[in-house]
């Protein structure tokens, strides 16, 4: 990471945090500290809510995995301390589950990005009759 920002390349980061990848090495707040650490060379930042929460230590208010109906305020309220404590992350963005059933979901996505967020809306494949 510190070679690429050298020469000048973006740098991406995708923080798809694995608990029983971090359980060995000092579980979730190891991982906290060794994602902060690299969060200062990251230009662009991927996580889900949990992500955020789990390898960043950023909790999300009201977060719910079970919630059908989500505020995404929660997320852009986390995005503005993460960029706050990380000036150098240019772009955050997310992935959006809304889970209708077990094997039916709605997927959506938000982006920051130069001060703005831009949101797609949850779709999924139309619903059975």
């Amino acid at each position: 990471m510190r070679a690429a920002r050298r020469h000048g390349a973006v740098v991406s980061y995708d923080l798809n945090f694995r608990p029983s990848l971090w359980a060995s090495s000092g579980g979730r707040d190891r991982a906290i500290a060794v994602n902060r650490e690299l969060a200062q060379f990251v230009d662009v930042l991927f996580g889900n809510e949990e992500d955020f929460t789990s390898a960043l230590g950023f909790e999300m208010r009201g977060s719910d995995v079970d919630r059908s109906d989500l505020d995404t305020s929660a997320f852009e309220d986390m995005v503005y301390r993460l960029t706050s404590d990380h000036p150098n992350v240019k772009v955050v963005a997310t992935s959006i589950r809304r889970g209708l059933s077990a094997s039916r979901n709605d997927w959506g996505a938000i982006c920051w990005a130069d001060g703005c967020f831009y949101r797609t809306a949850a779709r999924g494949r139309p619903r059975d009759p």
